[in-house]
């Protein structure tokens, strides 16, 4: 169990290292990531980690007013309706990733469960093959590349490279559902093309989507390696699934940062945050701010959900926190149900190594005790 405790950090504190305000507390996390007209959500407009060249431009980047019509439009999308239709799919897709494992003594979570699941998720939203599914999750790790806040020259190229693999790749298949229209996403998107740009679908799908499926791999195992960890926590996750997905969601979200630029001057945590500055907004501890509750650092599946910053907040709240629940809940339920003697083995689980993202590489467990 993680019950250390936690040193309060600085609500706002200015970083050395790169030259920075760091926004560790939760209420300044909040307001930032809320927008208006007082922050900007494209980075470049800092000054640092501009888009690298051929990325499409994507409503995770965008400000008003390209921002609210985009996003009006690509709601119904993802409605809380569109995603419960995907219910019945994505438990049939667990079911069977996790009926693959029945022979099977260990396991890596990452590998077997995580990807597995999300190259499937992947191939029902597309409508695609296994093959196609298996190359658009390939590029996904590449193509996010550049949002490291070190990220280098040739690193940029290497996402500018994944996101030209990836426009292709959709501008076929795009081609494709014009002549056939399906009920998959892609032919949801075109079915609004009087509304939304070529760009507009392709950033979408690459720089909405695809981190969005990206975080499914990282939560999953993340939030299996913590109730591991921990293992009272469950019957916490059985009873209450929608309950314990929030506090997962809190405690091992996948995004370790976020930047944002003042487009005004800002008075924030006791500091001058003057127009241009940028600022790293630390969602893992503004998550856990223990302001908010004395044992806001550990995870307890059965509090009442305490309100996070996982997804975001206000205008650009994350399109895909439904599908990413809905994920969550049936695959974490059916794994712990399947596999009750379900433990870590001796081997140490290997964390990727990332400034912006918290996520596993490897976790192998024993898959009955």
């Amino acid at each position: 169990m993680r019950s250390e405790m936690r040193t309060a950090l600085e609500p706002v504190s200015w970083s050395d290292e790169h030259h920075v305000y760091v926004i560790n507390g939760f209420e300044e996390a909040a307001k930032v990531l809320r927008g208006g007209a007082g922050w900007s959500n494209n980075p470049s407009s800092g000054g640092v980690n501009g888009m690298p060249p051929g990325l499409p431009r994507a409503l995770v980047l965008m400000d008003p007013p390209d921002h609210t019509r985009v996003r009006s439009v690509l709601g119904p999308a993802f409605s809380a309706r569109a995603i419960e239709r995907l219910r019945p799919r994505v438990i049939a897709i667990v079911n069977t990733v996790l009926d693959g494992l029945e022979d099977e003594d260990e396991a890596d979570i990452v590998a077997d469960v995580s990807r597995v699941v999300l190259v499937s998720v992947m191939a029902e939203l597309f409508d695609v093959g296994v093959e196609d599914a298996e190359f658009i999750v390939g590029q996904i790790g590449p193509l996010l590349r550049w949002l490291e806040v070190d990220a280098t020259r040739e690193e940029y190229q290497v996402s500018a490279e994944a996101a030209t693999k990836l426009t292709r790749f959709l501008t076929s298949l795009m081609d494709k559902r014009r002549l056939e229209p399906g009920s998959d996403f892609i032919s949801a998107l075109l079915a609004m093309e009087d509304e939304l740009s070529i760009e507009d679908i392709h950033g979408t799908c690459i720089l909405v989507l695809a981190p969005v499926l990206d975080a499914l791999v990282n939560i999953i195992s993340n939030s299996t390696l913590a109730i591991l960890r921990d293992p009272t926590q469950i019957p916490h996750l059985l009873a209450d699934p929608g309950r314990a997905v929030e506090e997962l969601l809190r405690m091992e979200g996948t995004s370790k940062q976020l930047i944002r630029a003042a487009v005004t001057d800002h008075d924030l945590g006791g500091h001058r945050i003057t127009k241009g500055q940028v600022v790293f907004v630390r969602v893992q501890d503004a998550n856990r701010d223990p302001s908010r509750a004395p044992d806001a650092h550990r995870m307890d599946l059965s509090r009442p959900p305490l309100v996070h910053l996982t997804f975001g907040n206000g205008p650009h709240y994350c399109l895909g926190a439904g599908l990413t629940r809905l994920v969550m809940a049936e695959t974490l339920v059916r794994l712990f149900t399947r596999f009750p003697g379900l433990t870590l083995t001796s081997r140490e689980p290997v964390w990727r190594s990332s400034t912006s993202f918290h996520g596993l590489l490897e976790l192998p467990v024993r898959l009955r005790g």
